[in-house]
């Protein structure tokens, strides 16, 4: 069973600025990429001027449209880039249907999509279907930033998308569940690791004074910090990857932020639920604030061993 990488589209340049990071996936992994389009029951209503699924007259199908527009692009990049690509348009609501696809076709490790485009699935984007799959899927998601240019994905593909992969972790076995799946992504890119706690500003709900009590709290925790990323380094060394450690101090998604940026991070994994320092790592805090104020791709993850929270 092959592997599958699932790109759902609007129709969109900024849908369409996930496909050079899934088509680099794809070809380092040896997966296929599959084009997927939810006609649900209103978008029949969305303006013709938002989306190239409704460039013909009104009484043509939208369904058709999208289905021709996903198979046009599956045939051209398929033929130019040499990877598997299918094309789906699907029938009813949109996250629901999604997800029911996902979870019917075992073979769809990873999703690959834009945090937000325009079309007549424009609200399928960050804050609707990106934060409810999150919540929903058991699989990992990339969240892409896209910028005003277009995305021209017959010209270039990111061959190697992720050089540096940025891990968040907070000390718990759930921040750590991210950790396979951001290797099955960046170890055929021969990318490297940094593990990254962040040390919060806040000790039992208030800011450290200059007291002598305080300061050894913070050191402590920091050498708590340090001694947890290095056994957890110490375990992916074991395995052959190139990795390292960063304990910093301050809020958890400026922390990340201004890390990235210094240090050429190109890829943010982090689960969606954990204990501790980044314990608000949810679609709305967290990862919300580091996909807002930056450019970089982040993977999200909700484990399985969150089932009932």
């Amino acid at each position: 069973m092959n592997r599958t990488i699932l790109v759902p589209l609007d129709g969109s340049s900024f849908g369409e600025h996930a496909l050079p990071i899934a088509l680099g996936i794809a070809r380092t992994q040896g997966a296929v990429v599959e084009l997927v389009h939810v006609c649900s029951p209103n978008e029949r209503h969305a303006a013709a001027r938002e989306s190239a699924f409704f460039e013909h007259a009104p009484g043509v199908s939208a369904r058709l449209d999208a289905l021709a527009y996903l198979r046009d692009m599956a045939t051209v990049l398929g033929e130019t880039w040499e990877i598997p690509i299918s094309a789906h348009v699907l029938q009813g609501t949109t996250v629901a249907t999604l997800v029911t696809h996902i979870h019917h076709h075992p073979q769809i490790n990873l999703v690959v999509m834009t945090t937000h485009g325009y079309g007549p699935l424009n609200r399928i984007w960050l804050g609707s279907v990106a934060d409810a799959l999150v919540r929903e899927l058991r699989v990992p998601m990339v969240l892409v930033r896209p910028n005003a240019m277009r995305s021209d994905v017959l010209e270039r593909v990111h061959e190697r998308p992720f050089h540096h992969v940025l891990l968040p972790l907070d000390g718990s076995s759930r921040g750590e569940a991210i950790i396979p799946a951001a290797l099955q992504v960046g170890q055929p890119m021969n990318a490297r690791y940094t593990l990254l706690q962040a040390v919060p500003p806040l000790i039992n709900g208030v800011m450290p004074s200059h007291d002598p009590q305080d300061g050894a709290r913070l050191a402590q925790w920091r050498a708590n910090a340090r001694s947890y990323l290095n056994g957890v380094a110490g375990r992916m060394c074991n395995a052959g990857v190139d990795v390292a450690t960063a304990v910093r101090y301050g809020l958890p998604h400026e922390v990340i932020i201004s890390f990235a940026r210094d240090h050429g991070v190109d890829l943010v994994a982090m689960t969606t639920h954990g204990h501790g320092g980044l314990a608000r790592l949810l679609m709305g805090s967290v990862a919300r604030q580091v996909i807002t104020h930056s450019t970089l791709s982040v993977m999200l993850y909700r484990p399985a061993l969150l089932e009932g929270q």
